[in-house]
């Protein structure tokens, strides 16, 4: 029975229009994954050495799937039989570039996970192993194509040929053994960032078995022959090789739609999500229970109880913090063990930390993952510091609330709060505008609130009444100088950040020498000791003093009602 169902399989395989079909998919979705990484490695000023060796790994897989339509339209639509020196060529060249596309994915995988690329004995082994593997089918490809060989020649170039492949298949596992046991130990150390660690695993998951596909899709690998063996000898590459090439073009499409979506080489600043934002329909209950709040603690509450059910945080694990004012007591002094709101109110504080906060208001949000993973491959000061801040309050999210450009509250996720989940792109959308509607309503409580109010109210009536006296000794000045003012010349002088300036004509014809120039004239000290006196006593100040012709002149000063005048 399986015998049947495989030449069923084998049949339909092996068909010229299924081959092509297969092989020109894998060749479009590697061409446009190729592009897409020539595209952003124009714009990349960081992790160009990850862009170079993850290019190389789809050029050189490009060049075997070009091979393969060569080679399949040269035998089935031109129906050439025999041996085709070019084409023999062609595909012992396409063995180096077999040997180059492994060697470099193995540095990727390396590199991604540590930065740097060891230069130590197992690097320098497989680098010594892949150049003789390499170099022996250069040297046989052109051999075979540049001289005439008789067949005894022919026979044992193609046992070396066989030797060579079996070598090929078996450097594969020792090249990747040791990159895949670093991988691992990272993984459960957790000393690369969570979206690092994502990234791996659905790298590894298509990579293990897309190298064992490759190594079963030759009848002279190992793992080949023994599958070979298990069928009985019958073994058909028209079947494994278009199930193979299937098979690695879903996974390759599907890994890199994921992996494009886990920050895949950083192209993305966020990990996206596919799924279709439908906040109000989701929240609608939440939100209508917001606008029944009466109290700061009950938006706690709520806070709570929407970022349980929209992104399954436990309710413990989530806090809102409002900031309090200079009349106000901290009400979260119960469950503040740690002081979160003082760390806050410092790092907010710090001068030196303006920049950040001033990219924390453009990003709206600071989340761990994503700063972690930035900063693993960047190694930004300023990354390093949002780190250092959010492992001192133990927050995998820092939510900021604003009013008029002022944080007023905010809301805090604890550390491993969903430790085998990132945060999406629409998670951070939905975050935003629950803070949007939460913003809304703590305004609303906190100057509805009785006691806030009182204190606002005695502080504007105490301001009115300063307001109130100072117009009065205003009005006061001005009818004493109508009482004396019948028959004389009154000009008026402005004195404003410490200059004087002429208001009318008058002030001009009784003064005749510039009083901001000419500082030791005794008319200008007249002027300067009266501005004193009235900006040091808010009071209405007068002295009598001569004119540049010696006349008697009087200079009253009146306070102003504008504070910076």
């Amino acid at each position: 029975m399986l015998q049947i169902s495989l030449h069923m399989f084998t049949n339909l395989f092996g068909n010229t229009a299924v081959l092509f079909t297969v092989i020109g998919l894998s060749f479009l979705c590697k061409l446009s994954i190729l592009f897409l990484c020539l595209k952003y490695i124009l714009r990349a000023s960081t992790n160009r050495l990850l862009f170079f060796l993850f290019i190389l790994f789809l050029a050189t897989a490009l060049f075997d799937d070009a091979c393969h339509i060569i080679s399949l339209y040269t035998r089935k639509v031109l129906l050439r039989e025999g041996t085709i020196p070019w084409m023999g060529f062609l595909q012992r060249i396409d063995w180096v570039f077999f040997m180059t596309q492994y060697q470099a994915i193995a540095l990727f995988f390396e590199y991604l996970t540590t930065k740097k690329i060891k230069i130590g004995f197992l690097n320098i082994f497989s680098w010594a192993l892949n150049a003789v593997i390499s170099l022996s089918w250069l040297t046989i490809a052109f051999y075979k194509f540049y001289y005439l060989l008789s067949p005894e020649t022919n026979a044992l170039i193609k046992m070396y040929e066989i030797k060579l492949t079996q070598v090929a298949y078996g450097y594969l596992p020792f090249l990747f053994a040791p990159k895949f046991y670093t991988m691992y130990k990272k993984i459960q150390t957790q000393e690369i960032p969570t979206i690092l660690s994502h990234q791996l695993r659905y790298l590894t998951s298509f990579f293990i078995p897309y190298l064992i596909l490759e190594t079963v899709n030759s009848p002279h690998s190992y793992l080949g022959y023994l599958f070979s063996l298990a069928l009985n000898g019958d073994f058909s590459i028209h079947f494994f090789f278009p199930l193979t090439t299937m098979l690695c073009t879903y996974a390759i499409y599907f890994v890199s739609k994921k992996m494009m979506g886990l920050r895949f080489l950083n192209i993305k600043k966020n990990v996206e999500s596919k799924e279709k934002f439908n906040f109000l329909s989701q929240f609608k209950d939440i939100l209508e229970q917001l606008s029944y709040a009466t109290a700061l603690k009950e938006l706690a509450h709520l806070t709570q109880t929407f970022f349980q059910s929209a992104f399954g945080i436990p309710l413990g694990r989530t806090r809102l913090y409002v900031r309090k004012q200079s009349e106000e007591k901290d009400d979260y002094d119960s469950f503040d063990v740690i002081n979160i709101g003082e760390k806050v109110e410092y790092f907010i504080g710090k001068q030196e930390n303006q920049k950040i906060l001033q990219e924390l208001k453009n990003s709206k949000i600071f989340i761990r993952d994503e700063i972690h993973f930035s900063y693993f491959y960047e190694e930004d000061t300023y990354n390093k510091e949002i780190l250092e801040f959010l492992e001192s309050i133990n927050a995998d999210i820092f939510l900021p609330i604003y009013e008029r450009n002022t944080i007023t509250s905010y809301v805090i996720v604890e550390s491993n709060s969903r430790p085998q989940k990132l945060f999406t792109n629409k998670e951070r959308d939905e975050m935003l505008v629950f803070t949007s509607y939460l913003s809304n309503i703590i305004n609303i409580l906190k100057y509805s609130n009785i006691e806030a109010l009182h204190q606002r109210h005695k502080q504007l009536t105490e301001e009115i009444y300063l307001k109130h006296q100072e117009i009065n000794q205003y009005k006061e000045s001005i009818r004493s100088f109508m009482r004396s003012s019948k028959g004389r010349k009154i000009g008026i002088v402005f004195y404003r950040n410490r200059r004087f300036i002429m208001a009318n004509d008058i002030a001009q014809e009784l003064i005749t020498i510039d009083i901001n120039v000419a500082l030791g004239h005794s008319l200008t000290q007249a002027f300067k000791t009266i501005a004193q006196k009235v900006q040091d006593y808010k009071t209405s100040q007068s002295l009598i003093t001569r004119d540049v012709q010696g006349q008697r002149i009087v200079i009253a000063g009146i306070p102003s009602l504008e504070e910076n005048a």
